[in-house]
């Protein structure tokens, strides 16, 4: 679970790095050190030295990373779409909201956008 989390907070930030992902993960740093070491070891992880601090490593996925996060996504997306089709939209606003709220309680500094979010019902099938 813990590496999955790791593979999730890297393919959706930019360039994180180690001390980044430990602290808002709250992982020890050895734990999550061995974690990046077996990305790496699997091709999964380049590494990309940082240009403001040469002692720091920016973290992105390889497409062999990216292939093997996708379907861990996609699963994580069918789940919640199943969980918000149980909802009247309005639940489902009420619910975007509240979980908006949580955010900027969690994170009030973060300049994160909000959720691309429109019920169920209204959107087009693709």
């Amino acid at each position: 679970m813990t590496q999955a989390r790791v593979l999730y907070e890297i393919a959706r930030r930019r360039h994180p790095t180690a001390a980044d992902l430990g602290r808002d993960l709250d992982l020890d740093p050895g734990y999550l050190s061995r974690i990046l070491r077996r990305f790496s070891a699997r091709g999964l992880l380049h590494r990309i030295p940082s240009q403001a601090d040469r002692r720091e490593q920016l973290l992105a996925l390889t497409p062999r990373g990216r292939a093997a996060f996708a379907p861990l996504d996609a699963r994580s997306h069918r789940e919640v779409a199943a969980m918000l089709r149980r909802m009247l939209p309005a639940a489902q606003a009420r619910l975007v909201g509240a979980m908006r709220t949580i955010e900027a309680l969690l994170e009030p500094r973060a300049s994160v956008s909000p959720p691309a979010f429109e019920p169920l019902e209204q959107r087009s099938p693709r």
